[in-house]
């Protein structure tokens, strides 16, 4: 597995030099070679498991784009964005709240609500 990883750092570098001087957007061309790189077969993928995504792939796709966000367009686009995120971010509190008052026997009050807000919302590593 190590050596798949490895090969696709070295294949995101280079598609991220050979597109450094074209107007194709950098996910877009990783997602097109991919999608290359898959139908031949190039090489062996790694089995994906939850603690590969949330530990290798998902911290440098959120920073990636945290890095990459610009504020004038944020600022255009906030009602959107916001239209968007806060009700996810309720679809996510809402179960987790009510599991951790069904499982823990409490009333789901706001306490409650605030740990599901904090459990549903960050990235779990898990302990190995």
């Amino acid at each position: 597995m190590e050596h798949s990883l490895i090969a696709l750092s070295k294949l995101q570098t280079v598609v991220g030099i050979a597109i450094s001087r074209t107007r194709i957007p950098y996910t877009v061309a990783l997602v097109i070679v991919g999608l290359a790189a898959g139908a031949f077969n190039v090489l062996t993928p790694p089995r994906l498991t939850k603690e590969l995504l949330f530990a290798v792939f998902l911290p440098g796709l959120v920073f990636e784009a945290a890095y990459n966000i610009h504020v004038s367009e944020l600022r255009r686009t906030w009602r959107t964005v916001s239209t968007l995120a806060v009700p996810g971010v309720i679809v996510a509190i809402v179960p987790t709240g009510g599991a951790i008052a069904w499982l823990l026997g409490v009333s789901p009050r706001l306490t409650t609500l605030v740990e599901a807000g904090a459990c549903s919302t960050t990235v779990r590593r898990s302990s190995r």
